[in-house]
């Protein structure tokens, strides 16, 4: 059966909120996501979705059995595979439109540089503090906008900053040196990761199209046990030396 990209994105063209001016955007976007596991799985699949011109992926781990209960990209057939091999094959599968490119290496002060400049929006989906801080501050250089999610057991945090406008506030006016806390290897429940990724690609969406979206300096916090979705408020720093 034979179908075009235009069949592809039927349903998001009718909506008034893209359309097809909309959809030139989006189809022109080239986006960065940094980590394929459990908020990647639920990120990708939604921008291979909608129909961006370019995706990157960065992920240098293989599959483990720990992994399958929240990564929803991955079955437990493929244990020992790489994940960046294993989620490109698949997405190339859900939207032949779209250009997704594989990087299986780790992301180090070495590799990054090469990979913002060449994107127009970068999503960070990793679990290492150390490797976040690369992520935002390298974002800070090359002024490109950064979206960021986190979970912690039934909890998730997510934040955009919007380094393309000089007045954004960033990490290190919360904290000038990296967490000691670590993210890996924290309990989790699957779906939470999921609406976080969600969110997360919604929010990208959002960015890509122009449109409004979540306020600077503002984290949002969803809370599984309470149902409950809260906005925690925070300044630039007058002292931050990187924003």
């Amino acid at each position: 059966m034979k179908y075009s990209e235009h069949d592809y994105n039927t349903k998001q063209l009718a909506l008034e909120y893209i359309g097809e001016k909309g959809q030139e955007l989006l189809s022109g976007s080239k986006v960065l996501v940094i980590g394929a596991g459990g908020l990647g799985s639920s990120v990708l699949p939604y921008l291979v979705g909608v129909g961006l011109h370019t995706i990157t992926i960065v992920e240098s781990d293989t599959l483990d059995i720990t992994n399958i209960h929240r990564q929803v990209l991955y079955n437990v057939d493929e244990l020992g595979l790489p994940k960046c091999a294993l989620a490109t094959q698949k997405l190339k599968k859900r939207n032949p439109f779209v250009n997704i490119t594989s990087v299986p290496e780790r992301l180090t002060k070495d590799n990054i540089d090469k990979l913002f400049t060449s994107h127009d929006l970068v999503i960070d989906c990793t679990d290492n503090q150390k490797t976040r801080f690369l992520i935002h501050d390298t974002a800070i250089k090359y002024r490109i906008d950064l979206i960021t999610g986190a979970v912690y057991k039934i909890e998730g945090t997510l934040n955009l900053f919007r380094f393309s406008k000089s007045s954004s506030p960033c990490l290190r006016c919360l904290w000038n040196d990296v967490p000691d806390k670590t993210l890996e290897a924290r309990p989790v429940i699957g779906p939470v990761v999921g609406i976080i990724g969600s969110m997360m690609a919604t929010e990208a969406i959002k960015v890509l199209l122009g449109k409004e979206c979540i306020a600077q300096g503002e984290t949002v916090i969803f809370d599984a046990k309470e149902m409950s979705i809260d906005k925690i408020k925070w300044s630039k720093s007058p002292e931050c030396s990187y924003c």
